[in-house]
């Protein structure tokens, strides 16, 4: 979930007690893809920036549409081993990124630069790597004089292998004297990231006319891409969501999309924020609600009043947990943050979750691509496993695993078997198997569709604990492997590194077990529960729905009042819970209007009251 991931992959021998590095073992981590919109509006999450929300307006853009030459990019290696910055559309390629996907960017498919240094470094040269000393540069870019400057770009980059490497944005006046800024923002080596970054120029390009922008790497290999580069003008105090998350009752980062009635979730949300300008914001504090159906469930506020220093980044929580009691439905946690100077809101920066009968899950449903025990070294034998962690804290009666089989002809003919493992969280092990399945093999018919795997013996109860849900490929082949529905969405929202969310087992030439920051769609069924609590019935809800328009909005909020729900008076309520306005309704009107034009932008609730029933709209005023 955080912008830093697991950094490094390492496997446990059991028998044995040795610890692999990952380079030495030639076994990497699979990058994430980048963020995608989903219906919930996921992959909106900003690592570094909101810049369409800065006061002035767009400077300088350059989106490579003509590659390197309408702003006079130009490549250097300082180092003359031909190591240089590359227009292109594809994948960086090498031997450690056989599976990074090329850059998504909002203009990538008319190409983006890039710097494929694992690609320069394969195979590896027989006396190591090769460090890069690669610039890309751009010409004079010639800009308004404003007081505030901040660039912005996407970038997707992994570099190996010291902190002591450097990826660094340059910014120039004269293209002589330089002021470099750290392009990783701190991240361990080896860590990877697909982010849109901000920085604020501003020390150097306040108030000039001509600015050049270098792009610099020292490091040896992964890769580098960049596009959509940006000059905006700056504010004074310009906060941005660096990433927002849940925490766990042990304050770890915790993410499940949907919870089994019987453990109903309990967090604590939670967010970064970070100050990208020159200049301290005070007084900030992060507020969160939870809505369930359009009701709200929970609101809540950061205890302390905060200081962000200039470019740094502080994290935020709401100063009481979130308590669900098991009622089944769909949720969405929010959030906003405001300091002495401005409100930053998250309007589509929402985090979804459901409470369930009987499914456990850490995925979106959504298999944007897939994953394999064969896309690691040794994980194409027979016997490799893959698996998601899970931890229970009340016991439940186990069902089934479930998975989502890739629309891939490769799994065609693939035996596999399911089972829960023990995992010892203290140690990083896997254990054995407390509930096991039977051989099944893939058919066509099972292709792009959830497959349920029984497992355990009948009304086998699973004790409170730490597990691991597990695949098999019993037996693969030629042209057949074991793959499995990758969710790149919820990529986003897992976390990784204390939390693990994700093992896999290869049965190579090196046998063990390793961590990885990729999410396979396995979930875990219980036997549904009678304990479950119900909540509104859906159609009464389908008839007593109001209608808001337009949402978002720009402050003039149309209403239209369903025929099915007499309402007496309407109060909106700031995320905060502050009341904000009442209309009363003295008599039942189809449409009426509401005027939020002086109130901040953000997200608000509208509460439609009856003598019968309260039901909770949400819009966003923007």
């Amino acid at each position: 979930m955080k912008t830093i991931s697991l950094s490094l992959l390492y496997f446990i021998n059991t028998c044995l007690g040795i610890t692999l590095i990952a380079q030495s073992s030639h076994i990497e981590e699979l990058s994430p893809l980048p963020k995608v919109q989903s219906a919930y509006e996921l992959g909106q999450r900003p690592q570094l920036s909101n810049f369409n929300k800065a006061p002035g307006d767009t400077l300088f853009y350059e989106d490579f549409a003509n590659g390197f030459n309408t702003n006079g990019w130009t490549s250097n290696d300082g180092s003359f081993n031909g190591f240089d910055w590359i227009y292109t559309t594809n994948a960086p390629g090498g031997q450690y990124s056989i599976s990074t996907p090329a850059l998504v960017s909002a203009t990538s498919s008319n190409g983006f630069a890039s710097l494929p240094s694992d690609f320069y470094n394969t195979p590896t040269p027989p006396a190591g790597f090769i460090q890069m000393d690669a610039s890309l540069t751009s010409g004079p870019i010639s800009i308004n004089a404003v007081s505030g400057v901040l660039l912005s770009w996407t970038q997707s980059q992994r570099f190996c292998c010291s902190t002591l490497d450097q990826l660094e944005v340059q910014v120039s006046t004269d293209s002589i004297n330089w002021i470099a800024f750290d392009a990783s923002f701190g991240r361990p080596a080896n860590s990877f990231v697909t982010e849109t970054a901000q920085i604020d120029i501003s020390a150097i390009a306040a108030n000039q006319n001509t600015v050049y922008i270098r792009f610099y790497q020292s490091a040896s290999h992964y890769y580098w891409m960049v596009d959509d580069i940006v000059l905006i003008e700056g504010g004074t105090t310009q906060l941005s969501a660096s990433d927002t998350y849940l925490l766990n009752q042990s304050n770890q980062e915790t993410y499940y999309s949907i919870y089994p009635c019987f453990i109903p979730p309990i967090f604590t949300p939670a967010a970064e924020i970070f100050n990208p300008s020159n200049t301290n914001a005070t007084n900030v504090r992060l507020s969160s609600a939870i809505i369930n159906s359009g009701r709200v469930e929970y609101t809540g506020t950061s205890l302390v009043n905060g200081l962000i220093p200039s470019f740094q980044r502080a994290n935020f929580q709401m100063s009481q947990p979130y308590i669900n009691s098991g009622l089944v439905g769909n949720y969405e946690v929010i959030y906003k943050a405001t300091s002495a100077s401005q409100t930053l809101s998250f309007p589509n920066n929402s985090i979804p979750f459901q409470v369930s009968d009987s499914v456990y899950a850490r995925d979106l449903d959504s298999a944007i691509s897939d994953i394999s025990p064969s896309d690691f070294a040794g994980g194409s034998n027979n016997g490799s496993k893959i698996g998601v962690h899970y931890f229970l804290k009340s016991p439940g009666s186990i069902s089934s695993i479930a998975y989502f089989v890739a629309n891939n002809p490769l799994n065609i003919g693939v035996v596999v078997k399911a089972s829960l493992l023990l995992f010892d969280t203290t140690n990083g092990i896997v254990g054995n198997a407390i509930a096991v399945g039977q051989n099944t093999t893939i058919t066509a018919n099972d292709l792009g569709t959830w497959k349920i795997l029984p497992i355990g013996t009948a009304n086998q109860i699973i004790p409170p604990g730490n597990y691991l849900a597990a695949l098999e490929q019993v037996s693969v082949g030629a042209n057949r492997e074991l793959r499995i529905g990758r969710d790149n969405l919820a990529e986003v929202l897992a976390p990784f590194g204390i939390d693990y969310v994700t093992s896999v087992f290869v049965n190579g030439s090196v046998v063990g077990w390793g961590n990885i920051a990729s999410l396979p769609m396995i979930r875990l069924n219980f036997k549904s529960s009678n304990n479950c609590i119900v909540g509104v019935d859906e159609q009464k809800k389908s008839n007593t729905k109001h209608t808001l328009f337009p949402n978002p909005s720009k402050g003039l909020v149309n209403i239209q009042l369903s025929s099915n729900h007499l309402v007496n008076k309407i109060e909106v309520y700031s995320i905060e819970g502050k009341l904000i306005t009442t209309e009363v309704i003295a008599n039942q009107e189809n449409l009426l209007t509401i005027d939020l034009s002086d109130q901040s932008k953000g997200v608000y609730f509208l509460r439609f009251i009856s003598t019968d029933e309260i039901l909770t709209e949400k819009i966003v005023i923007e």
